[in-house]
């Protein structure tokens, strides 16, 4: 997916930075769903940019496989449909597509859909609903909110990024800004979309790493 953005050097380097990242290196190695959401957000943007290029059923429905089974692993994968809506914007192909992504948004729903049913018959959304009621209602006080969603930007990102990073990541923020273009256009509305919803709602560390592997691409940009 990088490689359809940037040059293939700097689609390189952005892996190394983000294998690099202190927050993917600690989720790669505990029992936690984060990475999986993101595992299948990254599959499915590089399957839109495949059928952006060469559509076919096969692909539409892996794309709507990996929707689907993101969704099953964490609610927060849900952030991922407005990002794979601006890629195919990005790719022009919103439109003339749309018998591939019809495909994708009903295999996703069958999956999704599948497991509301069972997760109601279970009674397992009882007590997740509460969880999430309380944990939104804790982070949209006025003063609480507003101090987490700070300490999310200036503490949390800095610490998941690694602190050495952020000097090319202002570098790479400065290029994109200055060369401007499809290019950073879709990768500032990548990290938006992941990060706007999130900080008005639950800015904890590590729902932020799916927009990881753009921020990636942006610092692996400014160490040209």
């Amino acid at each position: 997916g990088a490689r359809r953005l940037v040059a293939p050097v700097t689609a390189l380097l952005s892996v190394l930075l983000l294998l690099g990242a202190p927050l993917f290196v600690r989720l790669a190695s505990a029992a936690m769903n984060d990475l999986f959401v993101t595992a299948f957000f990254l599959a499915a943007l590089d399957l839109v940019f495949r059928i952006s290029r060469a559509p076919s059923t096969g692909r539409a429905i892996l794309l709507g496989l990996c929707v689907g089974c993101g969704l099953v692993s964490k609610y927060t994968m849900a952030i991922a449909c407005p990002v794979l809506a601006a890629a195919a914007i990005h790719e022009g192909t919103l439109w003339s597509r749309r018998r591939e992504w019809a495909i994708g948004v009903v295999v996703a729903t069958a999956i999704a859909g599948a497991w509301v049913l069972l997760g109601r018959r279970i009674g397992v959304f009882e007590g997740q609903g509460e969880w999430f009621d309380e944990m939104a209602r804790t982070s949209t006080k006025s003063s609480f909110g507003f101090h987490y969603a700070l300490d999310a930007v200036f503490t949390k990102l800095p610490s998941g990024l690694g602190v050495y990073q952020l000097p090319v990541l202002a570098g790479g923020v400065v290029a994109f800004a200055r060369s401007g273009g499809a290019t950073a256009r879709m990768l500032a509305a990548w990290i938006a979309l992941v990060s706007l919803p999130l900080l008005l709602t639950l800015p904890d560390n590590r729902y932020f790493l799916p927009a990881y592997p753009a921020l990636a691409i942006v610092a692996a940009r400014g160490t040209a």
